[in-house]
């Protein structure tokens, strides 16, 4: 009872405190220390901001020299191609809107280019540009581009699906006349619309449509062109769309996709491989004027593909010469990439497709792939039927 009587006094003198007299109350309980505790606490949080800031201060410097150092390589770079005032200008705005952290990558990074390009382009066509400055405008993108070295674009193979982007491919390689299929790159409910390649030259890619085009200038639409079991797609800027006439930029970023499913057979053929090379020396080519053939063994085929053994050792991606005999009085000889090399007890074994064929030949590697196929099939039945007859014989046997 006294200790809650207590209390209770004590809470209600606090109350009645004003707050100077509860300062006084508190510096005179903590004193000379609890002051220099506050002391301390505030120099802590002054140090604290000062290392902030000398560290925002570090990193900023730290990016204006980095910046520097790309301008300057940039600059350099600029002086070893020999581009012209207006070239340049043109250079340093597609590598702004292509987003690099160092501005001199765009000499090496063909992607960005492709993207900072397509930048420059949608912002020509926000200001009002008309068609002459347009075209214009492309015709210095792909000048500009050809200058940097961005032409062929090396295979990049996807696990998923057959499918690649092929070396050397390019929108400029579409006929006249030919049926391609447009729509929009973002949009899965869109409809594609057909049209016509009504010219194709070295800067523009000029359609014709039935039907009065969707888009507009300075959007990215997808093309989608199909030339025989294989289909062509790649995304290109519109840079004109007036009278149902397209006019499209140029890629060299094509991929390619062979819709054909291709089994594959084990066979047994002799054939000859050796390396493609490119670009020998003067020395080379006078003590090694011809390809070094090996022979070599077919044991596999599908289609345009091989599996082979022979004692050469070689690059994925490498290319190589093949020579073999598909059927009697019927040899192949073609270039052929490497997929896949690994070691084997009699040499290596290679995995290559061939490249750069006809439709005529894949018909005819197609149907010698199927015939294998069939001789299999065939020779496992007869297996199997002989099988059963001996079975058969050996119960009657048993029963007698």
């Amino acid at each position: 009872m006294i200790e809650y009587i207590t209390s209770n006094f004590i809470d209600f003198s606090v109350k009645t405190l004003s707050t100077s007299e509860k300062l006084r109350g508190f510096s005179r309980l903590h004193g000379k220390r609890g002051m220099a505790d506050i002391r301390i606490f505030v120099a802590g949080l002054i140090l604290v901001g000062v290392l902030l800031v000398a560290l925002m201060l570090y990193r900023k410097s730290r990016k204006w020299k980095e910046e520097e150092i790309s301008k300057d390589l940039f600059d350099k770079s600029l002086e070893r191609l020999a581009l012209n005032a207006e070239e340049s200008q043109l250079l340093l705005d597609i590598a702004k809107g292509s987003k690099l952290k160092k501005i001199d990558s765009i000499f090496t990074v063909s992607r960005a280019f492709d993207q900072g390009s397509s930048i420059v382009m949608k912002r020509s066509f926000s200001k009002g540009k008309t068609l002459v400055e347009r075209k214009h405008l492309n015709q210095q993108i792909i000048s500009l581009k050809e200058k940097l070295g961005f032409k062929e674009k090396a295979a990049v193979h996807s696990p998923d699906e057959y499918s690649f982007r092929h070396k050397g491919l390019s929108s400029r390689q579409i006929p006249v006349g030919r049926n391609v299929l447009i729509s929009r790159t973002h949009s899965k409910d869109a409809y594609p619309v057909t049209a016509v390649v009504a010219e194709n030259s070295h800067f523009e890619l000029k359609l014709k449509t039935e039907d009065e085009f969707p888009g507009k200038p300075g959007e990215i639409w997808r093309v989608l062109y199909q030339l025989g079991a294989v289909l062509w797609k790649f995304d290109t800027l519109i840079v004109s769309c007036e009278n149902r006439e397209l006019i499209l930029s140029h890629t060299d970023n094509i991929r390619f996709i062979n819709r054909r499913k291709f089994v594959h057979a084990p066979v047994s053929m002799h054939g000859y491989v050796a390396r493609f090379q490119c670009g020998k020396t003067v020395e080379d080519a006078v003590n090694d004027i011809l390809p070094q053939f090996i022979a070599a063994r077919i044991t596999e085929l599908s289609g345009p593909g091989l599996k082979i053994i022979a004692p050469l050792k070689v690059r994925t991606g490498e290319r190589i010469l093949v020579i073999f005999e598909l059927s009697p009085n019927r040899i192949i000889q073609n270039a052929a990439e490497v997929r896949r090399c690994e070691n084997d007890k009699d040499g290596y074994v290679i995995v290559a497709e061939m490249i750069d064929i006809s439709e005529a030949c894949i018909n005819e590697l197609i149907k010698a792939t199927n015939d294998a196929v069939r001789g299999i099939v065939a020779k496992e039945e007869e297996l199997e039927m002989q099988k059963q007859i001996e079975e058969q014989e050996q119960h009657e046997l048993l029963q007698n």
